[in-house]
């Protein structure tokens, strides 16, 4: 894939895979470490770039079977996926940092967070939850099975596509094009094995009250995956900060500067 101009790219070789990284900011600043959702790739940041501060160290991983990175095996659990997080932290001498997760890199962080909490100095869970899937939501995951490995392009456009709130499919039509085009390309093994792991992971909501650093909470009032108001019932502890902005679940494209406003608040804090 195309590597944006403003980011310098790196690999790691993990499980006899290759795994991409790339780095933006200051090598010497706080590390921050961007992990994308399901059926995205390190790509789905470059709407932010612009307005992050230089002065932190930016890491944007491509996770397991997705964008420049392999698959590592038939079911990529949220565990594993922390692993190589870490593997990418120790390549890079990073002792401590911050992560920002998006719906499924939300569930890695947290697994990260579980195992490797002295690693962590703040987290920021952007659409995401940290409730294990419900029954109804494990069967949906394994009609996608089904689906990706029938026709992997279709499934990865069509799904992509509904994470979006009603008015935003007008008003970001080219956007959301472009990056279902991109979700299109997901191999399907790199489809699979998410759902797979996705679908066996634990509940993990004991660490939003016991976890020795913050967190940040970003709902959309509109996301056809979780709702807002249940999410902020969730997600109320002492050490969680949670927000709901306008948004479907890809504020990234749909409300950038109230996405950005709610960053920079999680920045200074760190």
């Amino acid at each position: 894939m195309e590597v944006d101009k403003r980011l310098t790219e790196n690999f790691i070789y993990y499980k006899d895979t290759n795994i991409a990284f790339y780095q933006y900011g200051n090598p010497k600043g706080k590390a921050v470490v961007w992990l994308h959702g399901f059926l995205e790739d390190s790509r789905m940041w470059k709407y932010l770039i612009d307005d992050l501060p230089v002065s932190l160290r930016h890491i944007f991983i491509d996770l397991p079977g997705f964008g420049n990175s392999q698959c590592i095996a038939y079911v990529h659990t949220m565990e594993e996926m922390a692993e190589v997080v870490m593997r990418v932290l120790k390549e890079l001498k990073v002792k401590k940092a911050a992560l920002i997760g998006h719906s499924m890199g939300g569930y890695v962080a947290l697994a990260f967070g579980e195992k490797y909490p002295e690693t962590v100095r703040s987290m920021c869970l952007l659409h995401s939850t940290a409730a294990a899937d419900t029954p109804e939501k494990i069967q949906n995951r394994n009609r996608g099975i089904e689906l990706a490995k029938k026709n992997s392009e279709l499934f990865a456009k069509t799904t992509f596509k509904g994470l979006f709130a009603d008015w935003a499919h007008e008003q970001f039509a080219e956007l959301i094009d472009e990056q279902a085009e991109i979700a299109g390309k997901t191999v399907v093994q790199g489809i699979v094995a998410a759902l797979e792991g996705m679908k066996i992971r634990p509940d993990r909501t004991v660490l939003l009250h016991f976890a020795p650093f913050e967190i940040y909470h970003i709902a959309g009032d509109e996301d056809p995956v979780f709702k807002g108001q249940s999410l902020l019932e969730q997600f109320q502890a002492p050490k969680v900060r949670s927000y709901i902005i306008k948004a479907g679940h890809m504020s990234h494209i749909e409300n950038r500067p109230e996405l950005l406003k709610v960053l920079r608040e999680f920045f200074k804090s760190l």
